[in-house]
C-alpha cells in the first residue's frame, strides 16, 4: 500500500485526477490529506464527490482544512438565513458549490480529523502547522467543526511570534513561519495552507510544505510514501484566485 498526501485541491478536479494519473493511483492506494478540497477554484462540488467516491472504498484518510470549516458555516448560515449568509465575502461562489450538494456532503465535509498518522513513514499530516509549545495533539478520529476551537492551530497557524500564532495579515518580519521552529516531537510532518510558489515543496529536516499554489497558477503537489521512503510529484495549475500576500521566503 502507498499513502498519496495531498493538500489544498481548491475546486481543481481536473488537476487533481491529472495528478492521481501522474503518481499511478491505484486500487491498494491511498490519498491521506485532501484538505481544502473546497473554494477558490471552479469545481469544488466535483472534488467533493470524487473524494466521497474514493471515501466509500476505503481510499482516503481526510483531514480538515480551514476552507472546509469556512464552506460549512456558510451552508449552515444559508439554511437559517440567506440574506445574511449573501453578505459574505465570496458568497456567490460558495453557493454555486451549494447548489451543486446535497446535505449528506455538506454533513461529510464538517467530519474529518485534524491530523492524521501514517503507517509508511514516520510521521503525521495536519493542514496547517502547531504553536511551538503545543504538548499533546488531539484526537486522531473525526471532530466536528464545533470542537476544533482548543486545537485550531492545526488548521490555520502559519507565522509564530513569542510563541503564538499570529493571524493571517498581522505577521511582520520579526515572526518565523512554524515549520522552521517545529521539533520533530510528532515525526516528519507533512502540511499544507501555506502557499509556496515554487517548482518543489518546501522542505525542512522535519517537515514537507506541499501546498504549491495550484488554485494560484502553481502546483498541486504530493508526496508519495511506500516502505519508509518518499518522493514527491506536481502538476500544472491554473490561475483561479490570487497569490497569497506574503511570498515564500
Amino acid at each position: 500500500m502507498r499513502e498519496i498526501i495531498l493538500t489544498d485541491i481548491h475546486g481543481c478536479y481536473d488537476e487533481l485526477r491529472s495528478l492521481l494519473k501522474e503518481v499511478d493511483f491505484g486500487r491498494g492506494d491511498v490519498v491521506v490529506g485532501a484538505s481544502d478540497a473546497v473554494d477558490k477554484g471552479p469545481e469544488s462540488a466535483q472534488v467533493v464527490r470524487f473524494l466521497r467516491q474514493l471515501d466509500s472504498k476505503g481510499q482516503l484518510i481526510r483531514i480538515k482544512g480551514n476552507h472546509e470549516v469556512k464552506f460549512v458555516k456558510f451552508a449552515r448560515r444559508y439554511k437559517k438565513d440567506p440574506q445574511r449568509a449573501l453578505e459574505h465575502n465570496y458568497a456567490q461562489h460558495m453557493l454555486k458549490t451549494l447548489r451543486a450538494l446535497d446535505d449528506s456532503d455538506v454533513e461529510w465535509l464538517s467530519q474529518a480529523a485534524l491530523w492524521a498518522p501514517l503507517s509508511q513513514f514516520n510521521g503525521i499530516v495536519v493542514h496547517a502547522g502547531f504553536e511551538p509549545g503545543m504538548q499533546h495533539l488531539p484526537p486522531a478520529g473525526a471532530m466536528a467543526d464545533s470542537e476544533i476551537e482548543s486545537a485550531s492551530t492545526l488548521i490555520y497557524c502559519r507565522y509564530i511570534k513569542n510563541g503564538r500564532m499570529v493571524r493571517l495579515g498581522s505577521e511582520d518580519d520579526t515572526c518565523q513561519f512554524w515549520a522552521d521552529t517545529y521539533d520533530g516531537r510528532w515525526g516528519h510532518v507533512f502540511y499544507g495552507h501555506q502557499p509556496w510558489l515554487q517548482d518543489e515543496p518546501r522542505l525542512t529536516i522535519n517537515t514537507s510544505g506541499i501546498d504549491l499554489g495550484c488554485v494560484m497558477g502553481g502546483r498541486l503537489a504530493a508526496a508519495v510514501l511506500e516502505g519508509g521512503k518518499v518522493h514527491y510529484a506536481s502538476v500544472p495549475g491554473a490561475q483561479y484566485a490570487s497569490p497569497y500576500k506574503k511570498e515564500a521566503k
